[in-house]
């Protein structure tokens, strides 16, 4: 009788598993998405005339910001400064995502990799790049940011 017992315990053990374990699948998928639209936005925020305040207001505001290894301005007042101070006035970028990846992490950090292209052919807007996000209340936003060059193969 108690080995009757455990059986049913296992297996209701077990059906509440797979159960939890694909709500946590339909959970990560929604937060792939998500994640994979601020990329997006991330990108469109470089197109065209550059918008500091419609960048900065994806970034969280410890974000760091690491560019190709040349100039790193570091944390969200200094990578808000370069901005208006480098791209205020440029309308050049036509950016384009490809070959992304997002690993989750948790319920409240994603790491999103993909190669950017610029459809201008500016050297400067074609390369690859980490976005680590942290969902900051109901919205994700870009925590740090490692970008750096890719080779022609």
């Amino acid at each position: 009788m108690k080995f009757k017992i455990y059986c049913i315990a296992l297996l209701i053990s077990c059906l509440s598993l797979t159960t939890v374990s694909a709500q946590s699948q339909d959970e990560i998928k929604l937060i792939e998405k998500e994640v994979m639209e601020v990329a997006k936005n991330w990108t469109s925020a470089w197109n065209g005339k550059i918008d500091a305040d419609k960048m900065m207001a994806l970034y969280h505001p410890d974000m760091k910001y690491f560019w190709r290894g040349t100039y790193p301005p570091g944390n969200y007042v200094g990578f808000k400064k370069f901005l208006m101070e480098n791209f205020s006035q440029t309308a050049t970028y036509d950016i384009s995502i490809s070959n992304p990846d997002v690993t989750v992490i948790d319920y409240t950090s994603a790491i999103v990799f993909f190669q950017f292209n610029d459809k201008n052919e500016d050297p400067f807007g074609s390369g690859a790049a980490t976005l680590v996000m942290t969902k900051d209340n109901s919205d994700w936003k870009v925590l740090y940011v490692h970008e750096s060059s890719v080779q022609e193969q």
